[in-house]
């Protein structure tokens, strides 16, 4: 079976891998792999599945929703759970890209060249999976973009809140989740919750960077009141998406319960006026004077005036007929 990745490292940088403490992820010391810096692990794909004692596997290169051309380097991290691990499998779109499982004897180091030049634009699934000398297995899986004909992205994701409405009131812990997608995948997540009317001062903030996309709010650690809960999405290229801030309030004690209510009906009525429609402007009738023994155009919205035409005066008799006078005929002497 032919294989879509490559070793890009060299045996010298193997054993410079060694020397530094695996700065590059992972590496080949003491014939064990060991897992690369932990400050890098919020960004990387983490382990998905695989058995109690299982591997735990990450993958540092590519992050969520990358956009790869031509050779891109795949970086994965591998921490030991209870035995170590021998060999590595990696899959696209979950069929196998590697010619069967890969001895780590065999490999200089966790570093990879995917050839994305085989693959069709469009997204795809990298999964990673690393099987100990026990059987036991772990897996990682990361979502990315190929784009060798160089599309340009000017659609900027799209944001749906799933369970939450604005004047809602919450209280306890509540589970906020929001739909965000897009052409080219989501790149990050940012949700925020500040007070209403003060959109800058952010209370709370909560970044993501791969679905599902849903947060925790404690509503205990925040006083009662109004606040205002928003969020923003953008995807490799920088598009900006940005769902509709929510007005929320917070109760969690019975004695604030009918004065934050009152303030959110407050705030829904002026938002309500605000979006209806302003009244057309009315127009005066119009008004059509017709001659006699004409026709006006049909017009539904005018009043037509018919004037009369004005009767005969008895002093006005018609005139009569004005004949020529006729010489008189001559008389012979």
């Amino acid at each position: 079976m032919r294989g879509f990745f490559s070793q890009g490292l060299s045996q010298s940088r193997r054993a410079r891998g060694c020397a530094v403490g695996l700065s590059v992820g992972i590496s080949l010391c003491s014939g064990a792999l060991i897992a690369g810096p932990l400050a890098t692990s919020a960004l990387a794909a983490p382990t998905i599945g695989g058995d109690e004692n299982g591997p735990q596997v990450q993958i540092l290169q590519p992050a969520y929703q990358d956009v790869l051309k031509s050779s891109a380097q795949i970086l994965i991290a591998v921490k030991v759970q209870k035995f170590n691990p021998q060999f590595v499998e990696l899959f696209v779109d979950d069929k196998p890209a590697t010619p069967g499982p890969l001895p780590f004897k065999e490999m200089p180091s966790a570093q990879f060249n995917w050839d994305t030049k085989l693959f069709a634009d469009g997204p795809h699934k990298l999964m990673v999976r690393v099987t100990d000398t026990q059987g036991f297995r772990g897996w990682a899986e990361v979502n990315v973009f190929i784009n060798n004909k160089r599309k340009i992205d000017t659609t900027p994701p799209s944001l749906k809140w799933q369970n939450t409405k604005s004047f809602e009131q919450l209280s306890g812990t509540a589970s906020i989740q929001l739909d965000a997608l897009d052409n080219f995948g989501v790149k990050w997540l940012f949700i925020s919750l500040a007070k209403a009317g003060e959109p800058n001062q952010k209370l709370r903030s909560w970044m993501l960077n791969r679905p599902p996309y849903t947060v925790k709010l404690d509503t205990t650690q925040v006083p009662d009141g109004v606040y205002q809960l928003s969020a923003k999405a953008y995807d490799s290229f920088e598009q900006e998406g940005e769902a509709p801030s929510l007005t929320l309030g917070i109760v969690n004690s019975a004695i604030n319960a009918t004065t934050v209510g009152d303030m959110l009906a407050g705030l829904k009525r002026v938002e309500e006026s605000n979006k209806k429609p302003a009244a057309p402007a009315r127009t005066g009738r119009r008004f059509t004077i017709e001659a006699p023994g004409t026709e006006a155009p049909e017009n539904a919205g005018s009043s037509r005036i018919q004037v009369a035409a004005p009767a005969p005066s008895k002093s006005s008799a018609p005139s009569a007929p004005k004949l020529a006078a006729k010489a008189a005929p001559k008389v012979a002497a």
